[in-house]
Formats: C-alpha cells, structure tokens, sequence
C-alpha cells in the first residue's frame, strides 16, 4: 500500500484515494497513516457515520417538518 500511495502522489498529488473492505483494523490504521498526506475516504467508516448523522437529523425533526421538503422545489431547499 505504501508503494502505490507514493507513487501515485508522484503521479497525481492531489487525487482523492477511496478506498474501502479493508477491514475496520485497516482502515482506520490507513485513514491514520495517510491523513497528513493524502487525500483519503474509506467508504466502509466514513460513508457510515455521515449517513447515520443525516438519518439522526431527519428523525429528530418534528413529524409534520420532515414531510415540508417534499413540497418545496429542491432549488429553494
């Protein structure tokens, strides 16, 4: 793995490097290891959380205000 990211921050220096089914061990040793360096996403963390921090936002909405973007044109959202 450490040949590849150098050598593709040689080819690309600012590319972003997705990555995921490393393992959770992996991964995060990975997202640790590169993070100063590279441009890095794991799928497999990073997706999660943000998905389950958007289903926690939507259902904390008040019933009746979670049906309100529907009727409003995504533009205006």
């Amino acid at each position: 793995m450490a040949e590849f990211m150098d050598a593709l921050s040689q080819w690309q220096p600012h590319v972003l490097v997705q990555y995921e089914d490393f393992g959770n061990t992996n991964a995060f040793r990975l997202l640790e290891k590169y993070r100063a360096s590279h441009c890095t996403f794991n799928d497999d963390i990073q997706a999660t959380v943000v998905l389950i921090k958007q289903v926690g936002i939507f259902v904390s909405l008040p019933f009746g205000s979670s049906y309100a973007f529907a009727s409003v044109a995504l533009e205006q959202q």
